[in-house]
């Protein structure tokens, strides 16, 4: 096929899937962009793969930017393109700093730069750009520029430093080196305004795309955590949520199962448990009990029908994840609890980009660790519990690990 037929396929393709909704059909999806990042990767030169990836933060510096000065809403509320003159409008802003800042978001796919008959830039929203006003998504954006990239900047004199090991202890962790503490990312986040905020928006919504890859969408619950309940068993709790946060979670089981029978407990620190009923958008049911824990303390409630952990072990190393799970273990009620973990089963090859990047994500901020099959195999064990199945998203997503106690 030559250039020009080539060329005039790929627009063809790119035109047809552009007016076509295909959110259903995950699978599809991801191999239509494997094969599109295939044509990418064997069309882009090396020194632009290098390019970009050195440029890549002065882009991000501009979509957090354009956060702050509301260049999106703007857009939105106009419904029509807008120039820089317009977009600096009712604000202190130059407008030819908001120029440049325009023209990098259309660049990484936020804008479009619709030109005008005389040639001058204009730009309108695209759909990647109208998500930022989604407020999971906007948390999301400023949580990891604010927190992550002050921290990253040191990783190689830290780990020059050290041999270039993962640390081994919490006390010797990347965090802890770069902030000079003892306390972990959330101890200390939590005493710097408006972080945690953020971080609790961005986990609730996961970038606004939690509906694609959420388990209650697919993983069955009622067969495999409520079928058996057993009132008389000693346990009045069906469903037991460690370290759930402020319960979206927990909240959306049982919105979904609501005939299921048992009580459901949410549980987290006390300063994330207090703050439920002071945050917005979040109504959690009576049905939903609430107990301040710290999941490194003994577990208060035993012999439940299920206790999960959603989204937690992959902030803590081998060691400290061993003790979360050996406090879930004594608590369980041989052939009867069951244990769900949610999160990444890294694939043992081929990892996609989203995934190592949450992995050193993981590294940086928590010295945590995002997990192959053969490691979540050997965490479970190490800790007396047994892996009965991995259950897997279609598409992306995280796992469901469905685990009982090792007799």
């Amino acid at each position: 096929m030559d250039i020009a037929s080539s060329i005039e396929c790929i627009n063809t393709i790119a035109g047809h899937y552009a007016k076509v909704n295909i959110t259903e059909d995950l699978a599809a999806r991801l191999e239509l962009l494997r094969a599109a990042q295939n044509l990418v990767a064997a069309l882009k030169p090396p020194d632009m793969v290098v390019a970009d990836m050195a440029f890549s933060i002065f882009h991000y510096a501009s979509v957090r930017l354009a956060l702050e000065m509301g260049i999106f809403e703007k857009l939105v509320s106009a419904d029509r393109p807008l120039n820089a003159t317009e977009l600096a409008a009712s604000t202190t802003a130059d407008t030819q700093l908001v120029l440049r800042i325009a023209r990098s978001l259309a660049g990484a796919g936020f804008l479009a730069d619709a030109q005008t008959a005389d040639g001058q830039s204009e730009f309108e929203i695209t759909a990647a750009g109208r998500h930022t006003i989604v407020p999971s998504c906007r948390a999301g954006l400023k949580f990891h520029f604010d927190q992550n990239l002050p921290v990253i900047m040191h990783a190689p004199k830290f780990f020059r430093q050290n041999g270039f090991r993962i640390p081994t202890t919490q006390a010797d962790g990347f965090f802890q080196h770069v902030y000079q503490t003892e306390d972990d990312c959330y101890t200390y986040w939590s005493r710097q305004a408006g972080v945690m905020e953020n971080f609790n928006t961005f986990m609730q919504g996961y970038f606004g795309a939690r509906e694609f890859v959420r388990p209650i969408t697919w993983f069955p619950y009622d067969q495999v955590c409520f079928d058996g309940f057993d009132a008389s068993s000693g346990s009045k709790y069906a469903y037991v949520d460690v370290g759930g946060g402020k319960g979206h979670h927990t909240q959306g089981v049982l919105e979904k199962y609501t005939g299921v029978q048992g009580v459901f407990m949410l549980q987290d620190i006390p300063q994330v448990i207090e703050d439920i009923d002071k945050t917005p958008g979040i109504a959690l049911s009576d049905r939903i009990e609430r107990l301040g824990h710290d999941f490194f303390q003994p577990q208060p409630v035993r012999g439940a029908r299920t206790y999960v952990l959603d989204n937690v072990l992959h902030n803590w190393n081998d060691l400290m994840a061993q003790k979360i799970l050996e406090n879930v273990r004594v608590a369980m009620k041989p052939k009867y609890s069951k244990l769900i973990v949610q999160g990444i089963v890294m694939p043992d090859a081929n990892v996609p980009l989203l995934q190592s990047g949450l992995d050193l994500a993981m590294l940086f901020s928590h010295n945590g660790v995002q997990r192959s099959r053969a490691q979540w195999q050997g965490l479970l064990e190490a800790a007396g519990l047994r892996i009965i199945k991995f259950w897997t998203p279609p598409g992306t997503g995280n796992a469901m690990i469905e685990a009982e106690v090792e007799e």
